[in-house]
């Protein structure tokens, strides 16, 4: 197995307090997460929250992905990892940083391992972190209209 591990961040012209929000809502995630079906959470979050992700890989292929809040610092961070039956293995962090009243970073990690050769691991990467550049760029468009 090896670990691809996704890194990016964007700056939002948006407060840090309303950028969390919107993050931190996971039933929002299909609003900017183009693969993200449908989000279904058991609460408000919070360390121990569970969640339901239904997503399509390539438009085609289900993929459910169930999990667990392990952090969570409110206005600041949350991170997640899937949980058994999970069609993918991930481990994720969303993070908000405030630069100015109504600027803000926000970073997102996300983790999983793949079971390919080096070169199909690279390609992979890659993959994922171009559809994760889109993610922010369409949150972005969101949080600043």
């Amino acid at each position: 197995m090896n670990l691809v591990h996704i890194a990016e961040e964007i700056v939002i012209e948006r407060s840090s307090e309303d950028v969390f929000a919107y993050v931190s809502n996971l039933t929002l995630d299909p609003t900017w997460r183009t693969e993200v079906v449908r989000m279904d959470v058991d609460g408000d979050m919070a360390v121990g929250m569970k969640m339901m992700e239904k997503s399509l890989f390539f438009k085609t292929k289900r993929l459910d992905t169930p999990g667990v809040i392990t952090v969570y610092e409110p206005g600041v961070c949350f991170e997640f990892v899937s949980t058994e039956g999970a069609d993918l293995p991930l481990t994720g962090r969303r993070e908000v940083t405030k630069i100015t009243e109504h600027q803000t970073r926000l970073k997102y990690r996300l983790d999983t391992e793949y079971n390919g050769s080096r070169v199909s691991t690279y390609l992979t990467k890659q993959l994922y972190s171009h559809w994760v550049r889109g993610y922010l760029k369409r949150l972005k468009t969101i949080l600043e209209i």
